[in-house]
């Protein structure tokens, strides 16, 4: 069972959860289904049009509603909340008033969103976290900090001791990180669904989620633990849902 899955160190386009967290998770999801997994390393960008290709069966990437239409997508079975990357030595920025009249750096998403209409930073698109953050690191640019959610900030700062996550959950909302697969797939979908579901009520997704020392150390790990209500409105459908 091939699954792409994030590059795992963090360059210039990579995707995030690396550490080991993806194919642990991916691991379960095999064994759902009586598989092995094979694990693709790629760029978050690439995924989808891989799966078109059918280069790889599954992706691992945020539940989006035209994924979920374009896809049969099952999870989450992570959440991560929104945060933001500074350079090293910035001030930290833990309110939406710190953000007024910085340029804040993030792809089309709906932390984007959050962000134009809840804070007065000036919003620069970029087409990727990676372009995002070779702004953040260019001297000549005027970006001030990169806005994404957290899991992904985090793996670019654990690789690169020049950026420094801050300003967890100062945007509201969260994205959802789950498993993508070609439409006229639901059966497997609803076996993934069940097994995420007892995997996160057992102890092994507490310890999978611990190779991301960020997330125990700096943040409250609870908030990224999906509920069934979450997983079930988000899972096996053509729209979120109840």
């Amino acid at each position: 069972m091939t699954i792409g899955i994030a590059q795992e160190r963090a360059g210039r386009s990579a995707g995030q959860l690396g550490s080991g967290y993806e194919r642990r998770v991916g691991a379960m999801a095999a064994k759902a289904l009586g598989r092995q997994p094979g694990f693709v390393q790629m760029t978050a960008e690439s995924r989808e049009a891989a799966l078109q290709r059918r280069s790889v069966e599954f992706v691992m990437l945020a539940i989006t509603p035209s994924r979920m239409r374009g896809f049969d997508v099952v999870g989450p079975y992570v959440r991560a909340p929104s945060a933001l990357l500074t350079l090293a030595g910035s001030e930290p920025l833990t309110k939406k008033s710190d953000l007024d009249g910085k340029v804040v750096c993030s792809p089309d998403s709906s932390f984007s969103e959050a962000l134009v209409k809840t804070s007065g930073a000036e919003l620069e698109r970029r087409a990727s976290v990676g372009d995002c953050v070779n702004a953040l690191l260019d001297k000549g640019s005027d970006v001030a900090a990169v806005l994404s959610d957290a899991l992904t900030l985090y793996e670019y700062a654990r690789v690169n001791s020049r950026v420094t996550v801050t300003g967890q959950s100062v945007i509201p909302g969260y994205e959802n990180h789950g498993f993508a697969m070609l439409k006229g797939q639901r059966q497997k979908c609803v076996l993934i669904k069940k097994s995420i579901m007892d995997y996160i009520d057992d102890m092994q997704w507490a310890e999978d989620i611990s190779v991301l020392p960020q997330v125990f150390r700096e943040d409250d790990w609870k908030k990224y633990r999906p509920t069934d209500e979450q997983i079930n409105e988000l899972s096996c459908r053509e729209t979120p849902g109840r």
